[in-house]
């Protein structure tokens, strides 16, 4: 009798434990993993997690009006092939966010638990692994969540674990890979929205070639962490390495469309140097552009790390326009150390240059 009770219980502490170890998704709800870089600390791979837990529907009337009001506000009327180009880059802008929602994840059969969601619907969390462990493996691994046992979907990400020592390349996306046209904020909307994305020419070719020499990729933008599913997608069809994202928290609710993009240097300089502070002996080339804040950004950083910041590219379609700016803004960096460009083909490709003192 008393083994039968003592049975019963283990078996409840199994399924209890298993309960416990599935995330509560619904079936109506999708979660997002974005891209993450590992870290190397004392032996041990730091994992920073970073999803988003939503359901995809539309029933926010202000948030559909707000949306379906840029049209108008542009002065744009869609064609049908505009028009569903605009439903696919806007439908992450109407999603319900879901608050205070435990994911739970999945790494080489080890399980982790995320903290809760927060009202946006993004959650973090911060994994650890031995370094013996991830050696086996893959430089880059699959994190998914743990969904019910009912549940078939699949919801994944990618780790990236980093070596200690290398080059990385920080990267913005607007106008530096891709043609946005940021200093013409109505432009700026229709290139994001309306009409699609077109590289910057040379730039896939040449970070490839610099990918097959060793470098890593960190892609920074101002852009709102909706747009990532068409942004990454963008990415990777027009031939671009894979590598994390750094983009910005924006709620609907308490910004106009027309601020997306704003705040530059409040955003990307911390990121910036979170990224130079968890690899302290890896090198950094920084590539951004003229439109908005980036030579005063990353010229700055480049003081504050000289032995990390290795160069500085700019892409710059009109250099006399900005020759006392950057005058100013690199007066003293060493000129070798900071190059403008307008296409890919201009920058060097070979690593060793592109990163030459």
């Amino acid at each position: 009798m008393n083994k039968t009770i003592l049975i019963l219980v283990q078996c409840l502490l199994i399924i209890t434990f298993n309960a416990a170890k599935a995330s509560s998704i619904k079936k109506d709800e999708s979660v997002i993993f974005f891209p993450t870089n590992a870290y190397l600390h004392n032996s041990t791979w730091i994992i920073p997690v970073h999803g988003w837990i939503f359901e995809q529907e539309q029933n926010s009337f202000w948030r559909a009006q707000t949306i379906n009001s840029l049209p108008t506000l542009l002065g744009i009327n869609p064609t049908p092939a505009n028009r569903a180009l605009y439903e696919q880059r806007s439908q992450y802008f109407l999603v319900d966010n879901e608050r205070g929602k435990k994911i739970q994840v999945e790494l080489l059969k080890q399980k982790f638990s995320m903290q809760k969601s927060a009202a946006n619907g993004h959650f973090y969390g911060e994994l650890q692994l031995p370094q013996q462990l991830v050696k086996q493996h893959s430089s880059s691994l699959p994190l998914q969540a743990i969904t019910k046992s009912n549940d078939s979907r699949l919801f994944q990400g990618t780790v990236h674990f980093i070596d200690p020592q290398g080059i990385s390349v920080i990267s913005d996306i607007d106008d530096t890979i891709k043609i946005s046209n940021v200093e013409d904020k109505q432009a700026l909307l229709a290139n994001t929205f309306f009409k699609p994305f077109q590289a910057v020419t040379g730039m896939s070719k040449t970070y490839q070639a610099w990918q097959q020499q060793g470098a890593v990729f960190h892609y920074i933008s101002a852009s709102p962490w909706h747009l990532y599913p068409a942004l990454s997608g963008f990415l990777k069809t027009a031939g671009f390495p894979a590598g994390s994202y750094n983009l910005k928290h924006f709620r609907v609710k308490d910004e106009s469309f027309f601020n997306l993009f704003s705040a530059q240097a409040d955003y990307k300089k911390p990121l910036i140097e979170q990224l130079l502070q968890r690899y302290p002996q890896r090198q950094f080339i920084l590539i951004g552009d003229a439109g908005e804040q980036d030579p005063e950004i990353f010229a700055d950083i480049a003081r504050s790390y000289p032995q990390q910041v290795i160069h500085i590219y700019i892409r710059d379609l009109n250099a006399a326009k900005y020759t006392n700016r950057y005058q100013t803004s690199f007066q003293d960096i060493p000129k070798h150390q900071w190059t403008l460009f307008q296409v890919g083909s201009q920058l060097p490709a070979q690593l060793l240059s592109a990163s030459s003192k």
